[in-house]
């Protein structure tokens, strides 16, 4: 049996949001508290891109203290004041990050691929099904992609539920997804003519999640006492979610 347990490799976004009246006052401060913030990550980023309107120094890491340079906030604050009209609060982007993977505590969907080899067939089964430590947040998933290259010269025999095939790829889509999946996990079913090598199959399944901060990474403020981490907003992006197998068991 060869068995491929997914993993997931995620792109986030930090930022602060501000009642607009603290904004205004900030904004014409002709001395404002230096802003400080530093990420607390449980999936350290192998990359990031800090928001050079309010920064003027990336740092090596983005473990490392980032200092907000306070006269290109200003000058960011007093345009987006301008713009936003009556809206009670004003976001800032902080920074944008890449996660290389998402521990399985913090992953929306679970999913694994099995292929068994029985008698004439091959089959192959993928089972996903929802973390059920996000029963008690509102989630939804618009979208989600199973699909799986297999050798071009073998026949695909049936697949539950009926799945497209081009490209040698099967290709399942599920849509409007919910809390559903806590009790009905999604099971896909495809038999093949006997694979004699399976060493060139790939399951991908990308999806999009709403409704659930997932990214492991919080901002603390350093030495920022005139300023309150209440004001920090997450989010994710919601069509960047691939997840990729990992052999974990090749012994047929």
């Amino acid at each position: 049996m060869y068995l491929f347990r997914c993993t997931s490799k995620i792109e986030g976004e930090l930022i602060m949001s501000l009642p607009c009246d603290a904004a205004a006052d900030l904004a014409i401060n002709p001395a404002p508290p230096p802003l400080k913030i530093r990420l607390v990550s449980t999936t350290t980023p192998n990359s990031f891109i800090v928001n050079r309107q309010i920064f003027s120094i990336k740092p090596p890491s983005i473990l490392d203290i980032l200092e907000v340079n306070m006269n290109l906030l200003q000058n960011f604050l007093k345009k987006r004041l301008e713009q936003i009209g009556k809206q009670q609060r004003i976001n800032i982007p902080l920074l944008k990050y890449k996660s290389p993977y998402l521990k399985a505590e913090l992953a929306p969907l679970i999913a694994q691929s099995y292929w068994t080899t029985s008698g004439d067939n091959t089959v192959l089964s993928i089972d996903a099904s929802v973390n059920e430590s996000l029963a008690v947040q509102n989630f939804h998933f618009p979208r989600i992609t199973y699909s799986n290259s297999f050798d071009s010269s073998t026949p695909v025999l049936s697949s539950h539920p009926s799945a497209e095939i081009s490209n040698n790829k099967l290709r399942w889509e599920r849509y409007d997804v919910g809390n559903e999946m806590l009790d009905h996990p999604d099971r896909l079913i495809a038999t093949f003519e006997v694979i004699p090598n399976l060493e060139g199959s790939r399951t991908d399944i990308e999806f999009e999640v709403e409704g659930v901060v997932i990214s492991g990474t919080d901002v603390v403020l350093e030495n920022s006492e005139s300023y309150s981490i209440a004001t920090t907003v997450k989010k994710m992006k919601s069509d960047k979610y691939w997840t990729e197998p990992k052999i974990m068991d090749s012994n047929c």
